[in-house]
């Protein structure tokens, strides 16, 4: 936790990892000028959220990784919190709070249109939730059954909601 010349704050008066899901996504952008997928971030818990040093993960097919840490972000205990590359577009369509990945990430994560492995992973290694969309692989911690997968539909930018999530 970076904070020079401050005492360091108690982790466990903070969320934890089983607080945290992803409970909605879009991995379609809108047209070719904006790039408005994202995902939402919701804190079931009673404490707040702050993801400081808190990484999502993105897993390809073929098994590369790639991470985006959270240089700041707080939810606070109820809330929900869309993050996507282009926070401007989402937030002409919702009224949830909307950040902006490059504001808040080192790296921005990309949603893959083919699909893939995206996880959400504490400052101490513990995966706190895990969805996997199209051809992303399968056989990861987190996540047990298939992919989730387009309907049979001419309707382009699907909105993916979770259920309860097992939880």
């Amino acid at each position: 936790w970076p904070t020079p010349g401050e005492i360091e704050p108690d982790i466990s008066s903070f969320a934890g990892p089983e607080d945290l899901l992803f409970s909605r996504f879009m991995f379609q952008e809108s047209s070719q000028t904006t790039n408005d997928e994202f995902f939402e971030i919701t804190n079931i818990g009673n404490k707040t959220a702050v993801l400081n040093g808190w990484v999502v993960r993105r897993i390809t097919t073929t098994g590369q990784t790639f991470n985006g840490t959270f240089s700041s972000l707080v939810i606070e205990s109820g809330e929900s919190v869309i993050v996507s590359p282009d926070a401007s577009s989402i937030r002409a369509m919702e009224q949830s709070e909307v950040v902006d990945a490059d504001e808040y990430m080192d790296f921005p994560v990309w949603l893959y249109d083919s699909g893939a492995t995206i996880q959400l992973v504490s400052p101490m290694g513990i995966i706190a939730d895990t969805f996997v969309y199209g051809n992303g692989p399968t056989d990861v911690v987190g996540w047990s059954g298939p992919s989730i997968s387009d309907p049979v539909t001419s309707v382009d930018r699907i909105l993916f909601l979770r259920g309860d999530g097992g939880r």
